[in-house]
């Protein structure tokens, strides 16, 4: 909901995609359901096709908020989504949205789209158009993180952890315009699990390094080669100073691709550059920054 950013800490922006004016606009989405919903607590309604579990606290939350003036006193950068063929939530909700809106804020317009963006096309388009608008929206925050400490852009390459007043472990990661966050799973104590851990980092660069390889060949060479996903699991073999990582890819290319192509790209995949990075060794040195 709208009223909820401006009670939230650390939030330099709002996008959203199809969404109603006025909470209550949505009542009718579920009027069939109320009487189920008091008697029960919960009901499963029907909404775009797809069953959704509401309550009576969502009922009586959805009630009580005044849209406008909660819209009107955002105070944040406002990014509206929003499809004109809309059967769930018309086009007019946007309107009103945008106009009780206060600058800086922005309309695009997901033309032909439906309102769970179901095409693929669609929510490509919608997510690219949220990403730029991200990147505009956090420049001038982009070097103050976590308590307020201003870190300098390391330059081209860079990658810059800084540790975050949220959890034990919650780590703000930044490299270039790009942001991302670094956390332990709640099992370990501290953690929060509001990012992938380290060593998912790790695994994390070799399936990107090893796709985008894979990709880059078989274009290169114009294997029909429509998707590349790669897997990756990881452990610890042997104790003490005789103990190593494992990493075990599993790939998964879709595409009219013969038995000898699917041969040579799993081939290609021991060529990307971290996968070597992991096979020599690297040697880490540590500075002390005075």
């Amino acid at each position: 909901m709208l009223a909820s950013p401006s009670k939230l800490d650390n939030i330099k922006g709002v996008a959203t995609i199809g969404a109603p004016a006025d909470p209550q606009h949505v009542q009718h989405l579920f009027a069939g359901h109320l009487e189920a919903i008091k008697r029960d607590g919960v009901a499963e309604v029907p909404i775009g096709g797809r069953p959704i579990r509401l309550g009576q606290e969502f009922v009586d939350d959805l009630m009580q908020h005044n849209a406008p003036k909660s819209i009107a006193n955002l105070n944040l950068d406002l990014l509206v989504l929003h499809s004109p063929v809309d059967q769930i939530v018309g086009i007019e909700n946007a309107a009103v949205i945008y106009t009780a809106a206060k600058h800086p804020k922005s309309f695009v317009s997901l033309d032909r789209a439906d309102h769970l963006l179901t095409k693929r096309e669609d929510s490509v388009f919608t997510a690219k158009m949220i990403s730029a608008w991200a990147a505009r929206c956090l420049e001038h925050t982009a070097s103050e993180w976590g308590d307020g400490v201003e870190i300098a852009d390391g330059g081209e390459g860079r990658l810059t952890v800084q540790t975050s007043p949220d959890g034990l472990f919650a780590h703000d990661i930044r490299v270039g315009a790009h942001r991302m966050r670094a956390d332990e799973p709640t099992r370990i104590p501290g953690g929060m699990d509001s990012g992938p851990g380290p060593f998912d980092f790790i695994k994390a660069g070799l399936g990107a390094c090893t796709a985008m390889t894979i990709r880059m060949v078989a274009e290169r060479r114009k294997y029909k080669l429509d998707t590349c996903r790669v897997e990756i699991d990881h452990h610890v073999e042997g104790e003490g100073d005789d103990a190593y990582d494992v990493f075990t890819r599993r790939l998964v290319m879709e595409g009219d691709l013969s038995p000898d192509e699917r041969q040579f790209l799993l081939g290609i995949a021991n060529k990307c550059p971290v996968h070597k990075s992991l096979e020599r060794g690297s040697e880490v040195k540590t500075v002390l920054d005075a």
